[in-house]
């Protein structure tokens, strides 16, 4: 088993006691981390068969996006979005559309594209609610981000061919079932309380009882013309209604929760059901800020996604920076999130979300080498101060960009080197995903009438 030392670097563990280590190194065999600590000590220790000189970078643990949608038609069709909010119209007639039009080698590129630009921000793990699932799944291997692929299922809206099928995702899960370490995993999932039906939502609980490791996934409080929607329907709040049904609990996990209220919040505690919070994409498209103080501070599990599929980037550093903002702008208190919290959501805490805290979030024996390399011979970076009142999360998170991630190291393989993808020709990457998107634009009528319209 190959034997690799990153030496003389920044560590931040990020673990218990959140060490800093000034001339820190990282010791991996074979996809675990076996040793961390002084470099002069670790090369007392152990031998390497390769040796990573990190002069000059900081390794943190690799971020964990836990909400994001593979969707290369993102930025084209989100200007549907603003006549959707007016209730002029309907996002879903837009992406429906394309998800109906998409094929295995669309989902290769979507897959691809999105997963790279995920890598560049840090981003060593992702969460996928998709179309494709498989596609998006062989696109993970390809690359080698770690990832749990989410193939998406409804069937209100039409047309039914952009739902992903039950069958096939039971067939995905069980092809992935009995191989531990498998960076690339499937999780049960729908699209939401308007475009699913009971009987398919209980069908797919029904399903996932029979996976104890599995988990489920969907969207709930977004919008407000949810809520409404489930209480002139069902007589309950959207949770409440997701209770009843039994898509609550420590296995699943649910995205946005900005419109909940006391007795929803209970229901998240009571059941141990973990949110996805998505900073980027309800600032953006205007819906509303989750109340995350008040989940941390009652012990519900939060990670932070990406949620690109409004044009959003995939991007942790952004999102961890717009989150603090936003929370600290509608509690009008710099107190409500800090820079550590965030850092927190990012990591381990994305980790616990998505049930992999044994596993990643973090830099210390026997976990995943899941590590990134930050460049710090960088102006925003000065000065970086190590010592017992360190400004160095909040440097990452107030003052970092993708441009300053260096290299990134996924389950013990180098995928980016110094700044350089090692598993794709990443210029080939971009330039097939621009061409199947606008293969995709160009046999979309609803967008191209939208943007007719408005132009």
């Amino acid at each position: 088993m190959e034997t690799t030392i990153i030496e003389r670097g920044i560590v931040l563990t990020n673990d218990e006691k959140f060490r800093i280590l000034k001339n820190g190194a990282v010791v991996v065999e074979g996809n675990k981390i076996v040793d961390v600590g002084d470099t002069d000590e670790i090369k007392k220790r152990h031998s390497a068969d390769v040796v990573i000189d990190a002069h000059g970078k900081l390794l943190t643990p690799g971020f964990v996006d836990v909400h994001m949608h593979t969707n290369i038609v993102r930025s084209a069709s989100a200007s549907v979005y603003s006549d959707y909010a007016k209730g002029l119209g309907s996002v879903h007639d837009v992406f429906d559309e394309v998800r109906a039009l998409t094929t295995p080698e669309t989902g290769r590129a979507e897959g691809l594209h999105g997963y790279s630009e995920a890598l560049r921000s840090g981003i060593t793990t992702i969460l996928d609610f998709c179309r494709q699932g498989e596609a998006k799944g062989k696109a993970a291997e390809e690359i080698g981000i770690r990832a749990r692929i989410v193939p998406m299922i409804y069937d209100v809206y039409d047309p039914p061919a952009c739902s992903e099928k039950l069958e096939d995702v039971i067939r995905l899960v069980n092809d992935t079932l009995d191989k531990p370490g498998l960076r690339v995993k499937f999780w049960f999932g729908f699209d939401g309380t308007e475009s699913c039906s009971t009987e398919s939502i209980e069908r797919i609980v029904e399903e996932a009882k029979k996976y104890p490791g599995i988990d489920m996934h969907t969207h709930s409080n977004e919008f407000m013309r949810e809520v409404s929607y489930c209480r002139g329907k069902f007589g309950v709040d959207p949770l409440a209604y997701l209770e009843e049904h039994g898509f609550m609990g420590p296995n699943v996990l649910i995205a946005h929760c900005v419109h909940v209220s006391e007795d929803e919040i209970k229901i998240l505690e009571k059941t141990g059901t973990r949110v996805a919070y998505q900073p980027l994409c309800n600032s953006r498209t205007a819906t509303g800020v989750a109340p995350v103080p008040e989940f941390l501070s009652r012990g519900i599990p939060v990670g932070i996604g990406t949620d690109n599929m409004m044009g959003a980037p995939v991007n942790m550093l952004e999102a961890m920076r717009v989150a603090v903002y936003t929370q600290r702008a509608i509690h009008k208190d710099t107190r409500a999130l800090s820079n550590m919290q965030a850092f927190h959501l990012a990591t381990m805490s994305g980790a616990k979300a998505l049930r992999l805290e044994n596993e990643i979030g973090s830099l210390e024996l026997g976990k995943k080498a899941d590590i990134v390399m930050f460049n710090l011979r960088r102006s925003h970076f000065t000065p970086m101060i190590l010592n017992g009142r360190t400004n160095l999360v909040t440097q990452i998170v107030a003052m970092a960009t993708d441009r300053d991630v260096d290299s990134v190291m996924v389950d013990g393989k180098v995928v980016l080197e110094n700044g350089e993808f090692k598993t794709i020709d990443e210029a080939e990457v971009i330039e097939n995903a621009a061409a199947k998107c606008f293969e995709l634009l160009e046999s979309s009528e609803k967008i191209l009438l939208h943007h007719k319209r408005i132009i």
